[in-house]
């Protein structure tokens, strides 16, 4: 089973905000993030931090529509630098920066890291090309168009390997891009992100630690 998210940037927004939000960060690509803050219900600056290995904890905040990102700035004190906007009904948002260009990026997917399985990997493009991520060599493969992402229900069985392939358009022809075995595993999902630098893509795999009950 499939289900699509959103990966939303700089729109506009009628959604209705839930109560709280739960927050979370990642380094996608680059090595390193500008200090970058959100303002709090209470009107102070909260720092974000940017692991690459994995998401950071969930981070708990009244319930918003839109979400400014603040850059501190030697003269203004702190300077709105982004606003990204909150998939409608999002309980759980996931923000994936990118700081590889000139100017950092940070995009936000809708997630389920409180009702997943194993099985349910988070499978986010962020190239700018059509993908197809398949795990398992009899199981249809998970197709994302550009800056788009899904949920991946996998048929595997806990502690066992089974051949990853991801396949990128290029021209009019799918082509494969990445090919490797994983091991499900019971107590984690799999974050999957595809990237591109140059035209080329890239797959990187960051392990997602289930909550435990």
């Amino acid at each position: 089973m499939i289900r699509t998210l959103l990966i939303s940037l700089v729109l506009a927004c009628l959604s209705h905000a839930n109560p709280t939000l739960n927050i979370r960060c990642l380094l996608a690509t680059g090595d390193e993030m500008p200090k970058w803050h959100i303002v709090t219900e209470e009107g102070k600056f909260q720092p974000l931090t940017w692991p690459s290995n994995q998401p950071t904890q969930a981070l708990e905040i009244a319930g918003v529509q839109e979400l400014t990102l603040y850059a501190e700035d030697v003269d203004e004190g702190h300077k709105a630098v982004q606003t990204l906007v909150i998939p409608e009904g999002a309980e759980e948002v996931l923000l994936i920066a990118t700081a590889d260009g000139e100017e950092p990026k940070v995009s936000v997917v809708a997630d389920n890291l409180k009702q997943a399985t194993y099985k349910d990997w988070l499978v986010i493009n962020l190239s700018e090309l059509e993908v197809n991520l398949s795990y398992g060599k009899d199981k249809e493969p998970v197709n994302l168009q550009a800056e788009e992402a899904k949920i991946y229900t996998i048929e595997g069985t806990a502690g066992e390997s089974d051949e990853v392939i991801a396949q990128a358009k290029v021209g009019d022809k799918m082509r494969k891009i990445y090919s490797t075995y994983w091991k499900a595993s019971a107590d984690q999902r799999a974050l999957v992100i595809i990237t591109s630098k140059d035209g080329r893509p890239k797959v990187k795999r960051i392990t997602d630690f289930l909550p435990k009950e």
